[in-house]
């Protein structure tokens, strides 16, 4: 009798669970764009629980070539590279009328890259022939050809967010983490869309996690991700028109802390011919760490004159739409600056300032300075910037800055001192390639209008060229050569005496970690 129970409730219960299972099998496969973005989210962290929910999937014909893409990523990526590069898209008879593109499809790229580059206008201007061929070239390694033909896709389709993160991150794919990071950085910067930009920070995430660092989140107040620490050494040459010269050599880490030493030997041309030789060494921070702000602080000695101790401090704050806003102080030597005379060689320059930036068009700065017996005086500058080319390698700016200065005599009173407003126009550009290089180049020309204030002296105009630029020469993941300068010309060479606007060039070399 027992028996005979708990055979009955055994049966009970197997049909139960037959039931159960039949049902969850006859449910339906859910392919929509929601299912897949769930995915694709999944398999940009890496996630290995993905795996199951790819292999699902590509039952959805519709979602197949995505989905394909994107599983053979994952399992490249964790571990099986094997698996990865034999995933393709399985075809039905009907599936595909061309067969050069059908092969593609299926993994054989030969036919249909030798029609691209042979610029059968068939396929050479086929954008969905050329994601096909970008994509198969890329699950099959292929990493260098299949980029340059998701870039002739984006050229037709340009904002396609899902192929364009393709493309990015074929660049982890491949293992490049330099060149990923570089081009990752970039992006954020020219497309901005919130599920591109959830893109865009997901393989940001993944960048550091794969270089073993803690994971960071996007920073509108970084110009570019932070290593460990950086170490660079250099020399330079700064100039004054005729007047003034000075070399220095340095050395300095960026890091847990902040520290720099340099040498420097001034010649002052114009007043006194006198040669003197000055050290500097100054330590402090940089804390970077957060979307929301930014702190630093540094103290430092300067060996020429009395007043020795330098230093800065400021603090920046992001605010909506990639607008924030910057406050700080410093005192600086002058000598680093200005041509001076012996007696004068310890003079600081302090100031308080407020800058930032309106949205991503606009950058503005305000400052008050005092320079020993001058009368406090005050620098502003305006920047509206229009930036008409934006691509994942370039960026071409228009410029519009405006400056207005307050120049003292060095008159116990105060009782004459000359107004300078510049108006200007000028061009940026910045490339970013993907074998780590960073080239910027800012150029403006101003027209110079100078105004007394006071003591009846006429009012004169001038033409004046500001010219800027750095560039970045990685040797591999660690070493790197930097280069900056700065070039001043004016039409009238007095004013770039008078106004102190300073040529110079920096070599330096840097080691990250």
């Amino acid at each position: 009798m027992i028996l005979r129970v708990f055979l009955q409730r055994t049966l009970l219960i197997s049909g139960l669970v037959c039931g159960v299972t039949e049902a969850a099998l006859a449910a339906p496969l859910n392919c929509g764009r929601q299912s897949l973005d769930s995915y694709v989210a999944a398999a940009q962290v890496l996630s290995v629980a993905a795996t199951n929910e790819g292999a699902s999937l590509l039952q959805c014909p519709a979602l197949q070539e995505q989905v394909v893409q994107w599983q053979a990523f994952l399992l490249s990526m964790t571990g099986n590279q094997t698996a990865a590069r034999a995933l393709d898209v399985k075809l039905t008879g009907a599936s595909q009328a061309d067969p050069f593109i059908a092969k593609a499809k299926a993994g054989d790229y030969y036919n249909l890259l030798r029609q691209v580059d042979a610029h059968d206008v068939r396929y050479a201007n086929n954008a969905d022939a050329l994601l096909v061929l970008a994509r198969s070239l890329t699950r099959k390694g292929q990493f260098g050809r299949g980029r340059d033909i998701y870039q002739t896709y984006l050229k037709l389709r340009p904002d396609d967010d899902d192929v364009t993160a393709e493309l990015l991150y074929s660049w982890i794919w491949q293992g490049d983490l330099v060149a990923a990071d570089v081009q990752f950085t970039a992006a954020s910067r020219w497309r901005n869309r919130p599920s591109f930009a959830s893109q865009v920070q997901r393989g940001h995430d993944l960048i550091h996690k794969l270089r073993g660092q803690p994971s960071t989140q996007s920073d509108p107040i970084a110009v570019a991700s932070k290593s460990d620490g950086t170490l660079v050494a250099g020399a330079g040459a700064h100039a004054i028109s005729d007047v003034y010269l000075r070399h220095t050599a340095f050395a300095a880490y960026n890091g847990l802390i902040d520290v720099r030493v340099a040498g420097h030997q001034i010649e002052d041309l114009a007043l006194t011919q006198d040669l003197e030789l000055a050290s500097e060494a100054s330590v402090g921070f940089t804390l970077n760490k957060s979307t929301s702000y930014k702190l630093a602080a540094h103290i430092g000695y300067f060996s020429l004159g009395d007043s020795n101790i330098f230093g800065d401090l400021s603090g920046t704050i992001a605010l909506k739409w990639q607008s924030q806003l910057t406050l700080g102080g410093y005192r600086r030597p002058l000598a680093l600056l200005l041509p001076l005379t012996s007696d004068a060689s310890g003079y600081m320059r302090d100031a308080i300032y407020i800058g930032g930036k309106l949205t991503r068009y606009a950058e503005f700065h305000i400052e008050l300075r005092k320079e020993e017996y001058y009368a406090p005086h005050e620098w502003d500058q305006l920047l509206f910037k229009w930036p008409f080319v934006e691509s994942s390698t370039d960026e071409i700016t228009l410029r519009l800055p405006v400056q207005y200065f307050n120049q003292p005599q060095p008159n116990p009173e105060y009782d004459t001192y000359e107004v300078t407003t510049l108006v200007g126009a000028g061009m940026g550009w910045r490339r970013q390639l993907a074998n780590g290089w960073d080239v910027t180049l800012n150029g403006d020309y101003y027209l110079v209008f100078m105004t007394p204030r006071m003591g009846g002296a006429d009012a004169d105009q001038t033409g004046l060229l500001l010219a800027e630029g750095a560039v970045k020469i990685p040797f591999n993941e660690f070493w790197a050569l930097n280069a900056t300068g700065r070039l001043a010309l004016a039409l009238d060479p007095e004013y770039v005496r008078r106004r102190g606007e300073v040529s110079h060039v920096t070599l330096g070399l840097s080691y990250s970690h």
